[in-house]
């Protein structure tokens, strides 16, 4: 006897695997974003090795809320230029695709200085001083 064309249980055990398939891989990217959050926070947290020095709760608050403050500021500064560049991309005529824009999350750091290596053009500051 022949087999049938549509095995109704291999079918429901491939549609199952399927699904469970999306659903890890939906969870893990889920994941990866919360880690890739905190990851940015203990690179911001570096001062005195990432310890909380303060032995009140106020100073720990204050020393988190600081911390959320940076935080937020560096995933807003991604946020503007990801959407600049994305912007650049179409006006050149590439094409950018929703699904990949999708996949983005603005937690990169590797363009950030912890160290305090600053530069300020001072001839700059002066003129502003002397017009003032």
């Amino acid at each position: 006897m022949a087999a049938p064309l549509f095995d109704t249980t291999r079918f429901a055990w491939f549609v199952g695997r399927r699904c469970r398939t999306a659903t890890l891989q939906a969870v893990a990217r889920e994941l990866n974003k919360g880690e890739s959050s905190h990851d940015l926070s203990r690179f911001l947290c570096f001062g005195k090795e990432g310890m909380l020095r303060g032995h009140g709760l106020e100073d720990q608050l204050h020393t988190f809320s600081c911390l959320a403050v940076l935080h937020n500021a560096v995933v807003a500064w991604n946020t503007s230029h990801l959407a600049q560049l994305v912007e650049r991309l179409r006006a050149e005529g590439h094409g950018v695709d929703e699904r990949d824009l999708a996949q983005l999350f603005p937690l990169m750091r590797k363009h950030l200085n912890p160290f305090g290596r600053y530069h300020f053009n001072l001839d700059r500051l002066k003129r502003v001083q002397t017009t003032q």
